[in-house]
């Protein structure tokens, strides 16, 4: 078992080290195999018995983060991820739509607040959704030992807070970025630009296959130039390789980054926004 001290600081490390290699699956058991050892309950005490807050844990790495690939015109980037579950028993697990698959699985979703900078980008923040089948079924929720004071809150709810914990935090950005689904809201876009600001949409073709189209509506600084705008869009585009997915949206952006990918051509227009946009509804 891991006692207190040196033991829970190794438990703390081997298990760190088991979530960011290579091993296919993740569970107590590979995580404990991984390290040497006959049975998972040293992984399973540490995670169950701990003294650590989740929160606290989350802020040393956005800071961590921050002091390492931190800047002036860093890049705050709002998505979603899945992970695909056979039970029932993970915490928000349901029937919901998997960007992975573009389909309907049995799977959690987890609203996630990416850094980018010029020297990379990595996780700084993230909420777990809970649908409504769970916040509405208290046993289910005390089962699961979740704190009777969560409530419901839409996956654009959840942005908002992560987005206002990194600004009360003091991380240094730019520009902010994120998927259509949440970019085409009022709390997060206006229809009408900001004073000195213009709303450009950028049109994304593939040369390859002319259907393959996406488009970025930007409410940026009035002139902005166009690469820049293009530049903004490929550090999303860019940093979604972290979630191991890829799959084409329509998106509401204001960032910084590097070239875009091959066989691709960019469009600029200035333009009004559309609410008519075929994006999916972040709740």
């Amino acid at each position: 078992m891991c006692s207190p001290g040196r033991s829970r600081g190794r438990c703390s490390t081997t298990w760190s080290r088991g979530l960011l290699s290579d091993l296919e699956k993740k569970n107590g058991w590979t995580l404990a195999q991984r390290a040497g050892h006959t049975h998972p309950g040293r992984m399973q005490t540490f995670l169950s018995r701990g003294a650590w807050r989740a929160e606290d844990l989350e802020t040393e790495v956005r800071a961590y983060v921050v002091g390492h690939l931190g800047a002036p015109d860093g890049v705050l980037i709002v998505d979603d991820t899945q992970m695909i579950k056979k039970g029932d028993k993970s915490v928000g697990v349901a029937p919901q739509h998997c960007g992975a698959t573009n389909q309907i699985e049995n799977c959690q979703v987890v609203v996630m607040l990416t850094y980018a900078g010029p020297a990379g980008h990595a996780f700084i923040g993230h909420r777990l959704y809970l649908p409504k089948r769970w916040t509405d079924d208290a046993g289910r929720c005390r089962e699961a030992r979740i704190p009777a004071t969560v409530g419901f809150a839409t996956k654009l709810d959840q942005a908002i807070e992560l987005l206002t914990e990194a600004v009360d935090a003091g991380v240094p950005f730019g520009w902010v970025t994120m998927d259509g689904g949440y970019g085409q809201y009022p709390q997060v876009s206006d229809e009408t630009p900001a004073g000195g600001f213009a709303h450009t949409l950028l049109i994304r073709r593939s040369i390859s296959d002319p259907t393959d189209v996406t488009f970025f509506l930007a409410h940026a600084p009035d002139p902005t130039p166009a690469t820049t705008l293009i530049i903004v869009a490929v550090t999303r585009w860019r940093s979604r390789r972290t979630t191991n997915r890829e799959r084409s949206s329509s998106a509401s952006i204001s960032t910084r980054s590097a070239p875009g990918p091959p066989g691709i051509t960019w469009s600029p227009c200035a333009c009004p926004p559309t609410r008519s946009s075929p994006c999916s509804t972040p709740d």
